[in-house]
């Protein structure tokens, strides 16, 4: 299969080095519609879909954890619940199974019109995207197992120390950027990374780290540039972060390590975790004495189920549909939910309501 996809990778990349730029348009709608095409084929014949009996013999189902959306924390999180084998997990996902094709870095721009990405567009704002279509920015955001990581453009950083000691000062224990390390050592098999600073770098995780394998003179020159001018040659995710650097990504062998073949492919045969594509969950379900979620609902197939979970609903939706999941279930401001008629759980999410404020000011 790795062979396969190398030698489909290296006949894109040869037809693409030939084709005009003005050709490209074309090429891109020709390129959505393949990995359009082949996306319904890899869910017709999707493993995950074959290690589910679906649909349930009875209903309401009853897992210990429900994880509603396959994101990369959510697949994490199947990975990880799913090693204690008394615990039962079901992971609901509203996207499918990604092909093949999506890990072929070349291919990444092509990937935002496809069946991959939710699709949304930001509305349009005074003084914001005025180049833009409708005066509107695209906001992609993955749909699919894996989540963003299936069609982000790959960059891998970490982010700099301060920013998690800050979140430490403000009352978050454990969030410090020391705290943190062993785990981000752990997700990484940075083995393929030129220049790493080893206290700082892991080996032999789940998640795929290299330098970008194809780089232009363009590329080399401005390096040069910058060394000449001082600059120390670094790896940014390491001690140092001021100094110049080629890119990080988040490639194994020179295709795509995304969450869904980093995190969910492995253990994809556990008997104890369930992985249900094409699950459109509708609604959280709350007990409004104790405001305690206890399950949820979702849409599949033309049908809607309910499954219950023992120990804890976890919600990894991603950074717009965990907060459209919420709402819909009665959690959110409260002005908004009675303005379109949703009964109020009984608490008011405050951040969305921030964020609110934040963005009138901008309009400002």
């Amino acid at each position: 299969m790795f062979l396969l996809r190398a030698l489909i990778a290296a006949a894109i990349t040869t037809i693409l080095y030939h084709i005009p730029v003005r050709d490209l348009r074309q090429l891109l709608k020709f390129t959505t519609g393949i990995i359009d095409g082949a996306a319904v084929i890899s869910n017709l014949d999707s493993t995950y879909e074959s290690h589910d009996k679906f649909p349930p013999k009875k209903t309401p189902e009853h897992f210990d954890f429900v994880i509603v959306g396959a994101s990369p924390s959510g697949s994490v999180l199947a990975n990880r619940l799913s090693e204690i084998n008394g615990w039962k997990i079901l992971l609901l996902e509203a996207g499918g199974d990604p092909t093949g094709l999506a890990e072929v870095p070349l291919v990444v721009a092509t990937l935002y019109p496809t069946t991959y990405n939710w699709g949304t567009h930001a509305e349009p704002q005074p003084g914001f995207c005025s180049g833009c279509l409708d005066k509107g920015a695209r906001y992609g955001h993955g749909k699919g197992l894996g989540g963003g990581s299936i069609i982000n453009f790959m960059i891998f950083v970490r982010g700099n120390e301060g920013d998690y000691n800050k979140w430490e000062e403000m009352g978050n224990p454990g969030w410090g950027y020391r705290d943190l390390l062993p785990y981000f050592r752990k997700l990484e098999d940075a083995s393929n990374v030129t220049l790493k600073d080893s206290e700082y770098r892991g080996r032999g995780g789940p998640l795929g780290v290299s330098d970008v394998p194809f780089r232009t003179k363009l590329t080399d020159v401005y390096i040069n540039a910058a060394q000449q001018a001082g600059f120390s040659y670094v790896d940014y995710n390491g001690k140092q972060q001021i100094g110049v650097s080629h890119m990080q990504t988040t490639l194994r062998n020179g295709m795509r390590s995304n969450a869904e073949n980093s995190y969910l492919r492995p253990i994809r045969q556990r008997t104890n975790l369930k992985i249900r594509t094409g699950a459109y969950v509708t609604k959280i379900l709350i007990r409004p004495d104790t405001k305690e979620a206890y399950g949820v609902e979702y849409k599949k197939s033309g049908k809607m189920y309910t499954v219950v979970a023992k120990k804890e609903v976890i919600l990894s939706a991603g950074g717009l549909n965990s907060p459209k999941i919420l709402m819909l279930s009665g959690v959110g401001p409260k002005s908004h939910l009675e303005e379109i008629g949703k009964m109020l759980v009984g608490f008011v999410f405050s951040s969305l309501e921030y964020s609110f404020s934040i963005r009138e000011k901008l309009q400002k």
